[in-house]
């Protein structure tokens, strides 16, 4: 009897054991890290090589309006850049532009991203929800957010998040929902085709335009992939628009230095006249452009660490080197 007792508790524990290593829990079944920056590099990699065509075009097709409502986020891509017009003359210069602006057009827009530190969030949506219930989710989420954290804690929240997003992903889409995140997939293309799409000929862009459509929505999936899963991951650009005032000349702008914490620079100008020799102290490196948005984690599977952010995938960018201390 206690044989049988014991056997029966041992089982029970070890029932217990493997529903916590496979995560399936009442947020249901967790990705690992792993498998959320596998597929965050398949996104920035298939933009990548999405923006090939534009490196293959004649130099004299590349203008932008700096004046326009998007002059703001044409600087945040392009933050240390003094004389835009003419650097995007540059094979290289341009296709890496083009990737900052597919890149934080689908950041801003496709990804929903809470306040964190200096971050202000984004605007994106839960688009690949009804629209009625996106926006009561959106609704009770920021009051949750904004709450005094004795009463709600942030595994609380993101507790709270995760069951929900993935209760709602069970419904399935509706035709409504379809023709709303085709609505805004529609609108996040013509964003960005609207400025690029010129760079191209004619039947060029209308291929480009077919590519773009699924990417943007391999982008959504993603997205709401992220939403399910109980640790906090935010797709963001890493400067802040706040900083990018277009009213000002490029000095006057506040500069975007290099931080190897969230940055990976790739594309470091060779050409430099810097002297080698000399203590790297002497110099700073300020971004040029930046290439892709960077991927943040906030706290874990177990609902443990939400006061600790990490980067789970710096942002490429393209930086030039400087004399001088910061």
């Amino acid at each position: 009897m206690e044989s049988a007792k014991s056997q029966s508790i041992k089982e029970s524990a070890d029932k217990m054991a493997f529903a916590m290593e496979s995560k399936d829990l009442f947020v249901g079944r967790q990705d690992s890290d792993d498998v959320v920056v596998s597929r965050f590099r398949l996104l920035v990699g298939q933009i990548k090589t999405w923006s090939l065509p534009f490196a293959a075009q004649q130099k004299s097709v590349r203008r932008i309006d700096l004046s326009g409502f998007m002059a703001q986020d044409l600087h945040r891509v392009a933050p240390g850049t003094s004389d835009l017009q003419r650097s995007l003359q540059t094979l290289k210069s341009a296709r890496l532009f083009v990737r900052g602006w597919v890149g934080l057009t689908i950041s801003d827009m496709l990804f929903r991203t809470l306040p964190s530190g200096e971050h202000v969030g984004s605007q994106g949506k839960d688009i690949w929800m009804d629209r009625e219930i996106a926006h009561s989710f959106l609704t009770i989420e920021n009051r949750l957010f904004h709450t005094d954290r004795k009463a709600i804690t942030l595994r609380e929240l993101h507790d709270w998040r995760a069951l929900t997003a993935g209760l709602v992903s069970k419904l399935g889409a509706s035709s409504k929902t379809g023709r709303g995140m085709e609505d805004h997939v529609s609108h996040c293309s013509h964003r960005i085709m609207s400025l690029i799409g010129p760079w191209v000929d004619l039947d060029t862009r209308q291929k480009l335009e077919e590519d773009l459509s699924g990417i943007l929505l391999q982008a959504v999936r993603l997205s709401q992939t992220l939403r399910c899963q109980r640790a906090s991951w935010s797709v963001r650009h890493i400067v802040d628009p706040t900083t990018q005032d277009p009213r000002l000349t490029t000095s006057d702008r506040r500069a975007v230095f290099f931080d190897e914490a969230v940055m990976d620079d790739k594309h470091g100008d060779d050409d430099s006249d810097t002297d080698t020799d000399a203590p790297m102290a002497r110099y700073r490196k300020i971004v040029e452009i930046v290439v892709s948005p960077a991927l943040f984690k906030r706290g874990n599977s177990d609902g443990e660490r939400f006061e600790d952010e990490s980067c789970a995938e710096p942002a490429e960018v393209k930086c030039y080197i400087v004399e001088g201390r910061k």
